[in-house]
């Protein structure tokens, strides 16, 4: 696992960032519904989603496992090619589903999603509306553990993959994925009542472009996190 990176320097002394924000769509920091990089996407509250809970990095967004979640409409969500990061506690109970980010609908509508299967293992499933691409680490997510989840989809090289924690990912093949009408949401899927995350979910970014390992390895930043602006 990763132990953080130290700032490089370039030409009259400008720093080389550890995470590059080049096609960084949002940065939620989940102390409250605004995307901290800017560019507007304000998240909905969707049936009470309560914020204050202690987090990796100062609060998170708590889920009840019955009908909270946040959600966008934004376009922009509408990826083929995209990295996927959040830090998360899994309260589900074993055998039961809770998406941390989806933008798909329920049963077999097209779109992604990261989220906890009924194995407790964390996933990413990609679908077209017809068939489905997934891929999932390795080990069940134990309770109330802070957990670091990036997932990534390369529509050109055709690849998946996951991790948790800096661990060395996992990967498989994708050939699926479409766009829909259904809302970006974290912590729950569209309907909100339909298999919702029980847990805080902190820091969720979400980049046009697939992350390098450097950058994944500097957002766990040895197990401490990284929070906006990122360095």
């Amino acid at each position: 696992m990763g132990m953080g990176i130290e700032l490089g320097v370039t030409g009259r002394g400008a720093a080389i960032p550890l995470i590059s924000p080049a096609n960084l769509i949002i940065y939620y920091t989940l102390s409250d519904l605004n995307n901290s990089s800017g560019n507007g996407r304000t998240l909905t509250n969707d049936n009470g989603t309560t914020f204050g809970t202690p987090a990796k990095i100062g609060n998170a967004a708590q889920f009840n496992g019955v009908s909270r979640r946040l959600s966008s409409v934004d376009a922009a969500f509408n990826l083929t090619t995209f990295t996927l990061v959040a830090w998360f506690q899994n309260n589900l109970p074993f055998g039961f589903v809770g998406p941390i980010i989806s933008r798909r609908g329920n049963g077999a509508a097209a779109g992604y999603r990261l989220y906890i299967d009924g194995a407790a293992l964390l996933r990413l499933q990609v679908s077209d509306g017809v068939g489905e691409d997934s891929v999932a680490w390795g080990s069940p997510s134990p309770a109330d553990t802070w957990q670091l989840g990036i997932a990534w989809r390369d529509a050109v090289a055709g690849v998946i993959g996951i991790s948790v924690n800096d661990g060395t990912p996992t990967t498989g093949a994708t050939a699926f994925l479409a766009g829909n009408t259904s809302p970006f949401c974290i912590g729950g899927d569209d309907p909100p009542t339909t298999a919702p995350f029980n847990g805080p979910i902190d820091e969720v970014g979400i980049w046009s472009r697939v992350l390098t390992a450097a950058e994944r390895t500097a957002l766990y930043n040895g197990g401490a996190g990284r929070t906006w602006p990122l360095p």
